[in-house]
């Protein structure tokens, strides 16, 4: 869902204008992430390598499918690249006050701005959003990758 959310706000798709909120998405990340890097951290804490060092997060490399890691991090770039783009493409963030629509950084107003320029400020802080999702669902599932088990027993 995240990466069909974020390509549709890259194609000017509004997702603020529809009746399911993309905050589920953001709470997801957190109801995803964590359990899955709490539950990886606990079943794997003591592996180890043959020198006896802790592998730590160096066990996803070992034993996921090289094409998981691969497009994870792809995810990852991407992540990285649309971060930049996104900060270098807002001067502030759009708010309605009152009747009006304006531009702003940090509470300090920037500058008043029309309905469609509010709209388009919105649609780039969400797809600022949408890619940072992306990463941390990417990230969920090479954690909670179920191939890891049946690769662990094997080696």
């Amino acid at each position: 869902m995240s990466i069909l959310t974020h390509f549709a706000l890259q194609f000017g798709v509004n997702i603020q204008d529809y009746p399911v909120s993309p905050s589920l998405l953001h709470i997801g990340i957190f109801l995803t992430f964590a359990p899955s890097l709490i539950l990886f951290m606990s079943k794997n804490k003591n592996e180890t390598d043959e020198k006896g060092k802790k592998l730590g997060l160096r066990i996803l490399y070992r034993n996921s499918p090289k094409v998981l890691i691969g497009l994870t991090f792809i995810v990852y770039l991407y992540t990285i690249l649309n971060f930049f783009i996104f900060m270098s493409s807002m001067p502030g963030s759009p708010a309605k006050q009152g009747e009006k629509y304006i531009l702003s950084n940090h509470g300090k107003l920037i500058r008043e701005i029309n309905f469609e320029e509010y709209k388009l400020y919105q649609r780039k802080e969400a797809i600022g959003f949408s890619g940072h999702w992306m990463l941390f669902y990417a990230a969920a599932m090479l954690l909670s990758n179920p191939f890891r088990a049946s690769r662990l027993k094997k080696s």
